[in-house]
């Protein structure tokens, strides 16, 4: 099984905003497939980057991508434009036998 990790960060357009965080989600799917299937439904053909995580001695591995696109929301009776990035990352869980673990 795979987990998903999301961390959704956005900023204004003004040459001052700064990048904040403001959401987190998991996910869990069965495979590579359902996961990709997932990414396309929800991210569509927005822009996308690989994600790495540095493992020392000057190794890196990738572990997910990061999906950038404009979004907008609603708040005190107009919209509010920014940018959007969301931070995925994918990592594989494992069932532990406890009975065996010391």
């Amino acid at each position: 099984m795979l987990q998903v990790n999301i961390t959704m960060t956005g900023k204004g357009f003004a040459p001052t905003a700064k990048w904040g965080t403001f959401g987190e989600d998991r996910k869990h799917f069965a495979d590579m497939a359902e996961l990709k299937k997932w990414m396309k439904d929800t991210y569509g053909t927005c822009k996308r980057a690989p994600m790495y995580i540095d493992k020392g001695n000057n190794t890196t591995i990738p572990c997910g991508w990061v999906f950038g696109y404009k979004n907008r929301e609603w708040n005190g009776g107009k919209w509010e434009h920014y940018i959007q990035q969301d931070w995925v990352s994918v990592s594989r869980l494992e069932t532990v036998d406890v009975s065996k673990e010391k």
